[in-house]
């Protein structure tokens, strides 16, 4: 397998070690000394290696030119077609001899593989789909996308499907089951007016602490990857008022929801910053903070209460690994799941978004994330759902 020597279109200088690292994780070549080899991640697929067009950037000096960049793809493509679990590697090796090419010639196609028609390989997949995989025929997409558009659809149909959510009323509130083994739910919890007025309240906390030229901190960063928070603790009354309320539901909700009451009494707020305030904000003018990277909270259980209109911010929402969706919540609406899933804050792309988030330990859940990071892949959290 030969690696590939490749760099961004903004690169002046030659690809080094060090500046890779933030090349896309999903490429199957890694950088660095000409005899590097292929990547060998265990877990990684078909699923998971397929550049589309606009990833992928050639330098002069390059091994492989187009041609064979568009080979590899078809490769793949379909091998993702004929089974969902084909690692790349032996998709590749397949295709392509292992010798080393000179002066950066193609490898040609005709020793490789033998190449069919367009024509000719879609009606083969058609074959293919209606003799062995039906159920595939029946979601696939439709004949006017683009070729990756077409793999991106793929790759959502056969990796997205799961049970419909279940929905329940627990203590009076609506509860939707997102995930009944991953124990991920929705809560409609908290009304319009009570989410107005915790951010009423923690306005008004912030306005005063600016008026009074106090150097106390008001919104900043807690953790290591948010950068505008508040203790509610700080605002005075915010936890009697609102928040307080939401703990005792959360446990009486987790607590039916896994067969516990008992043990789901037992929660509580990790540590004096929770809950805490959360600002998403991209306004001209204002500190930028849109999202928050892939992470895991390290608790036992998280819940989330979004406190702003949908109307307020465009994008948003908490991308779920494990389920490769992103979940969406109208305002007052309260997103709990074990503290052990990997996720993320989607970026906003306009607005504000503000949340209330709380870290609680006391009552170990078990659960643990069956998902890796190999299955990042942005095109999953494009599959949103509101509940």
């Amino acid at each position: 397998m030969q690696t590939m020597a490749l760099r961004r279109p903004t690169d002046n200088c030659a690809h080094t070690e060090e500046s890779s690292k933030s090349f896309p994780t999903w490429f199957p070549f890694r950088f660095g000394k000409e005899n590097a080899g292929p990547r060998t991640d265990p877990d990684l697929t078909a699923h998971d290696m397929i550049p589309s067009p606009e990833q992928i950037w050639m330098c002069k000096e390059s091994d492989l030119n187009p041609d064979v960049m568009k080979t590899m793809k078809c490769v793949l493509s379909d091998a993702l077609e004929k089974d969902d679990e084909v690692p790349y590697s032996s998709a590749l090796q397949s295709a392509f001899s292992p010798r080393k090419s000179s002066a950066s010639p193609a490898l040609s196609p005709q020793k490789n593989i033998s190449i069919i028609p367009r024509g000719e390989r879609r009606t083969k997949r058609k074959e293919r789909a209606v003799t062995a995989r039906p159920a595939q025929q029946a979601s696939s997409p439709p004949s006017g996308t683009t070729r990756p558009q077409a793999i991106a659809s793929l790759k959502c149909c056969s990796r997205t499907s799961s049970p419909p959510p279940t929905v329940r009323t627990i203590q009076g509130k609506r509860v939707t089951i997102v995930s009944e083994e991953l124990k991920v739910m929705v809560v409609d919890l908290l009304t319009p007016e009570e989410c107005d007025l915790a951010r009423c309240m923690a306005d008004d906390h912030v306005r005063q602490v600016n008026e009074s030229g106090n150097r106390v901190p008001t919104w900043r960063t807690l953790y290591t990857y948010t950068k505008q928070d508040l203790p509610c603790g700080e605002v005075k009354n915010l936890n009697t008022r609102v928040t307080d309320g939401i703990m005792e539901a959360v446990k009486g909700i987790v607590g039916e929801a896994f067969g516990n009451p008992k043990g789901a009494a037992k929660l509580r707020a990790r540590s004096w910053k929770e809950p805490h305030l959360l600002l998403y904000q991209h306004l001209e003018g204002k500190p930028l903070h849109t999202g928050v990277e892939m992470h895991y909270d390290g608790c036992d259980v998280t819940w989330n209460c979004v406190l702003s209109k949908s109307s307020e911010y465009d994008g948003g929402g908490t991308y779920i690994r494990a389920l490769r969706k992103t979940v969406r919540l109208e305002q007052g609406q309260v997103l709990i799941h074990p503290g052990e899933l990997y996720h993320k804050g989607c970026d906003i792309t306009n607005g504000v978004r503000a949340l209330i988030v709380c870290f609680m330990d006391g009552f170990d859940p078990k659960i643990k994330d069956p998902s890796s990071s190999s299955q990042d892949n942005e095109a999953f959290e494009e599959n949103v759902r509101m509940y």
